[in-house]
């Protein structure tokens, strides 16, 4: 009885079955060991570009994984490739700061996405658009922020991925709105993780 105890202990430690629990804003989902990508999701909730507003979430400490934060538009009565246009006149702040110390380690204040020609050169301004695939098999837009969530405090050379003083706060403040009827509700995420 003891052999069997251990042989599945090690069985689940090989296999990356470490049970984890997040503790902060929104809903985390872990959608296994075999996942691709984004294995990791972290719904914070939705926010609206139609008007002025900030948003602040604390975000617990996450999986030792590679994870960026998206504002996901799921657009209505338009094809994909024609949304960036509607974002170019929507100012944004987000800022990434620790909850401990209160040091800002994240700050992007600037447009939404602009895409364009100036003076004869080519330029692009605000947040990386891209696509994801969503369980419905909806393409959706995404713009992401270039902000990587699984810095990790190492004691001796040894990670500790689980580390619980590592809270962050997140806001994201809509400065410059912009309201269209064909996309102005963004879902709040955190994904990453996976083998890929």
């Amino acid at each position: 009885m003891i052999f069997v105890c251990i042989f599945l202990a090690a069985v689940l430690t090989s296999c990356n079955l470490t049970a984890f629990r997040y503790e902060g804003d929104g809903r985390f989902t872990d959608y296994g060991p075999s996942t691709g990508n984004n294995r990791y999701h972290l719904f914070l909730g939705q926010l609206s570009i139609c008007k002025k507003a900030k948003h602040v979430f604390v975000i617990g400490d996450l999986p030792d994984e590679p994870m960026f934060l998206y504002l996901v538009f799921k657009p209505e009565n338009s094809d994909n490739v024609k949304l960036p246009s509607m974002f170019s006149n929507v100012m944004i702040r987000i800022t990434v700061s620790e909850k401990a110390t209160g040091k800002k380690i994240f700050d992007y204040a600037g447009v939404l996405y602009k895409d364009g020609h100036k003076n004869g050169e080519y330029f692009r301004e605000g947040l990386q658009p891209g696509q994801i695939y969503d369980s419905s098999g909806q393409d959706l837009l995404s713009l992401s922020v270039d902000y990587n969530f699984d810095e990790k405090i190492k004691f001796w050379n040894i990670e500790t991925p689980f580390y619980a003083d590592l809270d962050r706060i997140v806001e994201i403040e809509i400065l410059e709105p912009c309201c269209n009827d064909i996309c102005n509700i963004a879902d709040v995420l955190i994904q990453g993780g996976g083998w890929q």
